[in-house]
């Protein structure tokens, strides 16, 4: 708990000394969110750890550099196998006054990929990450140090293409430096955005390639789709769901491990800052086989009905029921149910975001 109290007092601090600056030209902003989550077996055969306690405080300064270009420094704590750990998510520096219709990111950043690879943690919808993104990006999700540049294509309908090249010396949260890849990771997604009456949807497609220094050779493909209706402020309706491919290929050898997953989760606003949304998970292993090389049918599902209490952008609380099954031909099935809650409160304006 050290790393939390030294965030807290750093942040106490952060925050009186800057809400003088808040006050002249710089335009600096500093927001800290703090994310208190537990989880509780609601069975034996949950893997649950019973308790419940900060999970992460995200402090966030954010800011014009000048007449051209914006900044963004992100740090958080958080709690990693019972270890707090206090590191750096985003520093980064980019524009979108350069070239028309042109943006781009330069520095250490979460990838602009699927949908919750977006948002830090705090921000989902829902108190765990997906099982399709648990496996492929971890529990928060892949950030890197590269460049990241979005193009809005000049055109009658809305088509944004967002392309980027990062380091890839480590995939998803690490704690080390890595080590050099054969070549850097890259990715690019495309956006695009209807509105059929009261219903604004934006699909993307994500294609992401690396080849880390072990000669491991991994694609990921992704279709995301979000869908809102909101009157005035109030979002009376969210449709997210993200569909996942992964192809590992290993060097020296013909065999490929093909994964897909998905998640779909439909939201309904009640009332008095109430919603009620119910989250399906699944994913399987494709190639996977026997000792005898017969394939075996496998997956590993989830439905997590979540009701949330939202008064204002500022505080949240949230409730869920998590009943997972794994299975696999020839074995028992593995049935867990699990009780998740979450309380997230914001010192300060968060940054927003486009959609």
């Amino acid at each position: 708990m050290n790393n939390f109290r030294t965030l807290v007092f750093t942040s106490i601090y952060f925050l009186v000394t800057t809400s003088a600056f808040a006050q002249d030209s710089t335009g600096l902003k500093t927001s800290v969110s703090v994310d208190i989550a537990g989880e509780f077996s609601a069975d034996k055969e949950s893997d649950a750890k019973d308790k419940i306690g900060p999970r992460s405080v995200d402090v966030i300064f954010y800011a014009p550099v000048d007449h051209i270009f914006d900044g963004v420094l992100a740090l958080a704590a958080h709690d990693e196998a019972g270890v707090s750990m206090f590191e750096l998510h985003e520093a980064y520096i980019g524009s979108s006054k350069i070239i028309p219709n042109l943006s781009f990111k330069l520095g250490q950043y979460f990838l602009g990929i699927g949908r919750l690879n977006h948002y830090h943690r705090h921000e989902w919808p829902f108190i765990t990450a997906p099982e399709v993104h648990a496996r492929f990006f971890g529990d928060e999700g892949v950030n890197d140090s590269g460049l990241e540049i979005s193009y809005l294509v000049p055109l009658p309908f809305y088509l944004d293409i967002t392309i980027g090249a990062t380091n890839g010396f480590v995939y998803g949260h690490a704690h080390d430096e890595g080590t050099k890849p054969i070549t850097p990771m890259y990715y690019s997604h495309i956006k695009f955005f209807e509105s059929i009456g009261e219903l604004d949807i934006q699909p993307g497609i994500t294609l992401l390639k690396r080849h880390s220094s072990l000669g491991q050779k991994m694609s990921l493909y992704g279709f995301d789709l979000t869908g809102k209706v909101k009157k005035g402020k109030t979002l009376v309706f969210l449709w997210q769901s993200e569909l996942w491919q992964r192809i590992l290929e290993f060097e020296g050898s013909t065999k490929q491990e093909i994964s897909t997953g998905f998640y779909m989760y439909p939201q309904m606003g009640l009332t008095n800052g109430l919603e009620f949304g119910v989250r399906v998970d699944y994913l399987t292993v494709n190639t996977l086989k026997d000792a005898t090389g017969n394939s075996v049918d496998n997956s590993e599902a989830a439905l997590v009905p979540t009701l949330s209490f939202r008064p204002s952008e500022f505080s949240l609380l949230r409730a869920s029921y998590k009943q997972k099954r794994s299975q696999t031909d020839g074995e028992d099935n593995v049935d867990s149910k699990t009780f998740e809650f979450q309380a997230t409160y914001n010192l300060g304006a968060h940054p927003s975001h486009a959609f």
